[in-house]
């Protein structure tokens, strides 16, 4: 079954994105990319991770569950957190 996304260029009937398009896309993935070499710069994170990190920020994204880092870590606009560890409790 073809996608939405197909479908709007059969439409157009080129079969590929415009030139609009592909610069809209270039500089979203120049930025994370950009972004991403801050994070690892700056956190001596690796690059897949700095890149998740990355993505998520631009997304606006608030909290990043991932079991690749430590557990709770404030890196930018993120809190990124291990859901895999349990946290002593604070009775």
């Amino acid at each position: 079954m073809p996608s939405a996304l197909n479908n709007d260029h059969e439409k157009r009937g080129t079969g590929q994105k415009t030139e609009e398009e592909f610069q809209i896309t270039r500089k979203l993935m120049n930025s994370k990319f950009r972004k991403c070499l801050e994070i690892m710069d700056q956190r001596r994170n690796p690059f897949s991770n700095s890149l998740t990190i990355a993505a998520a920020s631009q997304a606006g994204c608030g909290i990043l569950h991932t079991k690749d880092m430590q557990y709770v870590q404030k890196i930018m606009n993120l809190t990124v957190k291990n859901p895999f560890i349990d946290l002593p409790s604070e009775d």
